[in-house]
């Protein structure tokens, strides 16, 4: 057997083994097993890079918000990606859930359902479940969060004691990088209505989104002791897990939701979002069915197009690949996405150049878009070109101090001479709550570059620890220890390096 496939067949042995940890979690208050345990050392994905966005979250609805809430249920665990390396991180990753077919006829349908809310309102301007209801089509439909926000707020001031509005304006807050009023909203939602299930899985989902991964897990858990079908709970814990690394477990809550919803037929961003996750666990055959799967309900879904392309990439099969992703990206229906996913592709293969190019072309569409800052300011560090690397991750850390992006803001600073500032940012980054396997690669990093070996060794295995598809930490490992004159034993994990990363992502370290 293949490295390549060894390593995937014992993935599925020890998920196996596990007793089937997201079942569990839905049994956490039975007594059983709790599954808020740390990191495994089941781990993310090749090239060292969780950047794509991974939490592909996608779509809620539209009447009330419970609905709306099973709507969204589809891929509220995706997020790359956090590799989003992922950039190190994949995950969290917040992308905006929608998933339209014909856009011209969306448009005209719109138009004609907020002229008439526009009257309803004029006719009755103290009507908060009318608010509401326009709120929900600025947000869902026309992707106007500005204008549902206002919305909400309105509603609130009218209906104080109104939880979905809370919930909502939540989520749009979170949408909009205004965080501590998203973490406000649901607070006063938990307090009107504390054995919510949503208000838990809402909670969860903004953890998520600041890359919170051992908190979501902890309110998935409490979702599911008071709800224990609840769909989107289990969409939620799969993104967490899938942000910590634990890619068998996340595949498992993703095949819970799966189960959970056969008709009229699945919901094709599950199968999108558990390709994914074997994607990072390397069973690149598995993550190409899954795709197919998706497709196969929904032929124009672009994501799942684009994210195919990176297992047909990672067997060798590049032509494909880049063929894949250009279609994917004409038919993505949120663009900045797309080409945000593709600059992901670009920087899985090396192809550091393209991938600045489809990450500006991301954040020329969507200036919010955290991951492809951060996905862009990883190829700007793989080309040497630090100082437009620092600015993006900047820019990333204003829109979300999320330990990822602070730990390679530190790293560039480390680089850069400015160690103040890199021992300020790598300190923060490492006392969040759930600090991923990149935060210690880099950590190591920094360490590895004032020769503290030791110390350098230390957080490289507690990074490898954490996800052992990290190739650049296999790269920092075989690299201290060949500092260190264990040259044999060095060279197997520069292999393993090699291995584990795309053709050149995975340059000689920088450090």
């Amino acid at each position: 057997m293949t490295g390549q496939g060894a390593d995937a067949e014992r993935e599925r042995s020890k998920a196996s083994s596990e007793n089937h940890l997201c079942q569990d979690s839905e049994n956490s208050a039975k007594g059983q097993q709790d599954v808020s345990a740390g990191p495994s050392s089941e781990s993310h994905a090749p090239a060292g890079n969780n950047q794509s966005g991974t939490n592909l979250q996608a779509e809620k609805g539209k009447a009330t918000f419970l609905a709306a809430q099973k709507k969204r249920r589809n891929a509220l665990i995706i997020a790359l990606l956090v590799l989003l390396l992922c950039v190190g991180v994949i995950c969290p990753g917040f992308i905006h859930r929608r998933a339209k077919t014909d856009v011209t006829q969306m448009s005209v349908q719109t138009d004609k359902k907020l002229a008439e809310l526009n009257q309803a309102i004029e006719r009755e301007p103290n009507n908060p479940q009318l608010y509401m209801e326009r709120a929900r089509l600025f947000y869902f439909d026309r992707e106007e969060a500005a204008n549902a926000y206002t919305d909400l707020s309105r509603t609130i001031q009218i209906a104080p004691e109104l939880v979905d509005a809370y919930l909502l304006r939540s989520d749009v807050g979170a949408f909009l990088h205004r965080y501590e009023q998203a973490q406000a909203d649901v607070d006063k939602a938990a307090g009107l209505t504390p054995n919510s299930p949503a208000v838990y899985v809402q909670r969860a989902h903004l953890e998520e989104i600041m890359e919170d991964h051992n908190k979501a897990i902890a309110d998935c858990q409490r979702a599911l002791a008071l709800e224990p079908q609840n769909f989107l709970a289990f969409g939620e814990l799969g993104s967490a897990y899938q942000g910590l690394g634990r890619y068998a477990v996340a595949a498992r809550c993703i095949t819970r939701q799966l189960e959970m919803h056969k008709e009229p037929q699945p919901w094709p961003l599950n199968f999108l979002s558990r390709g994914m996750a074997k994607f990072y666990m390397r069973d690149f055959d598995g993550a190409i069915d899954d795709e197919n799967s998706a497709l196969k309900i929904k032929p124009d879904l672009g994501t799942a197009r684009i994210i195919r392309s990176y297992a047909e990439a990672a067997k060798g099969n590049v032509a494909l690949a880049e063929a894949d992703a250009a279609r994917g990206l004409v038919e993505e229906s949120v663009p900045s996405r797309g080409h945000r996913l593709v600059g992901d592709l670009y920087r899985y293969l090396g192809n550091h150049e393209r991938a600045v190019e489809e990450y500006g072309k991301a954040i020329s569409q969507n200036a919010l878009a955290v991951n492809s800052y951060r996905g862009r300011g990883v190829s700007y560090y793989r080309l040497g070109q630090l100082n437009n690397a620092l600015e993006d991750f900047q820019q990333a850390v204003k829109l979300n101090p999320a330990s990822t992006t602070l730990s390679y803001l530190a790293l560039i600073e480390e680089v850069l001479g400015e160690s103040k500032n890199a021992d300020r940012d790598i300190s923060a980054a490492l006392h969040q709550s759930s600090p991923t396997s990149i935060v210690y690669s880099n950590s190591a990093a920094i360490k590895y570059s004032r020769r503290n070996l030791d110390g350098a060794l230390i957080d490289a295995k507690k990074s490898l620890e954490m996800d052992r598809y990290n190739a650049d930490a296999w790269q920092l490992l075989g690299t201290i220890l060949k500092a260190k004159g264990n040259s044999k034993e060095a060279q197997v994990y520069l292999d393993r390096a090699r291995e584990y990363g795309y053709p050149n992502s995975v340059p000689p370290p920088a450090w």
